[in-house]
């Protein structure tokens, strides 16, 4: 199946199975939906309890809004199948453009694959350089969107040989939820290592260490973060930072 048959039949059913079926507006039954995607994933390694409990509540709450869990985990399926066979794409974003929920009334627009995949290009062009000698690579974007800039970034070093899952560590942070959602889904869906935050970069601007869980429910950690290679890392940190504090 084609990328634009994964876009047709995900319209499809969310247009007419979803909103139409159950009077929903495309803007707050996708809001509900993106939620339900990220809790979902997000509970499968979920480390902090009371974030668990509250992403499962909210999980419950959306399933509600949304008339149930069949059709969200039919869209979630559909979801994955794409990232899955082709995950050199913004599939949501895509989604999110030809729902024509980017149109100026909204005030959001995604940049397009083919421009975020050559500012990487660009952006990476030394990326062997700035692995020599290390285990990893930090790449960041601020204003972070359906993550089409750090899914463009994974797609680049990717071809360089690089796996996305151990070798390098992404960040994103964006100011509306929804966009953060959907950032860290296609995230977590095509592998990568990851922390998305959900707040304003200018008055609320990130200044931890990825590698290490924070309490914070704004934080949102994919499961690859949680894989033997960064857990040793994160022990490795721990033990740079108690020598660093003996010395």
């Amino acid at each position: 199946m084609s990328d634009k048959d994964y876009i047709k039949e995900f319209v499809k059913i969310f247009e007419s199975e979803l909103c139409y079926r159950h009077g929903l507006s495309k803007r707050s039954a996708w809001s509900d939906l993106m939620l339900m995607f990220a809790c979902d994933i997000s509970n499968i390694t979920e480390v902090r309890s009371d974030v668990k409990k509250e992403r499962l509540a909210a999980f419950k709450e959306c399933a509600d809004r949304l008339g149930g869990v069949e059709i969200p985990i039919r869209l979630l399926a559909i979801t994955m199948e794409a990232l899955s066979n082709n995950p050199s794409q913004d599939f949501l974003g895509n989604l999110y453009m030809t729902l024509s929920m980017g149109e100026e009334g909204w005030g959001q627009f995604f940049t397009p694959y083919h421009v975020s995949h050559l500012m990487a290009e660009l952006s990476l062009n030394d990326i062997d350089k700035d692995l020599n000698g290390k285990e990893y690579t930090t790449i960041a974007d601020s204003c972070v969107g359906a993550g089409a800039m750090l899914i463009a970034a994974a797609d680049v070093i990717r071809e360089k040989g690089v796996d996305v899952s151990t070798g390098a560590l992404f960040f994103g942070q964006d100011l509306d939820q929804t966009a953060a959602n959907m950032a860290y889904i296609q995230l977590s869906l095509i592998g990568c290592a990851a922390l998305i935050v959900e707040g304003n970069t200018l008055t609320e601007p990130y200044t931890g260490n990825p590698l290490f869980v924070d309490e914070n429910s704004r934080f949102w950690y994919t499961p690859a973060l949680f894989m033997s290679e960064w857990n040793k890392r994160r022990i490795e940190e721990l033990k740079a930072l108690k020598r660093e504090n003996i010395a």
